[in-house]
């Protein structure tokens, strides 16, 4: 995500809504070095079986919304 933020890549990382990665301080790190933007989405919104929430981030936050918005 680094290197993509430094080549004006667009970049996007999925997580679990359960996931922990987030309090990791390496991820923490690049949070602070790195413009990055968070969004929830749940599944079924999106053709899914279920209402599994799922954590979005994302480089840029026009692009994301365009992808992710009900």
């Amino acid at each position: 995500m680094m290197v993509c933020s430094a080549l004006a890549v667009w970049w996007v990382l999925e997580q679990p809504g359960t996931s922990c990665m987030e309090l990791h301080p390496l991820f923490q790190y690049m949070l602070q070095r790195v413009s990055s933007h968070k969004m929830t989405i749940n599944m079924c919104d999106y053709g899914g079986p279920t209402t599994k929430r799922t954590l979005i981030y994302s480089s840029e936050l026009e692009e994301i919304q365009k992808h992710f918005t009900s």
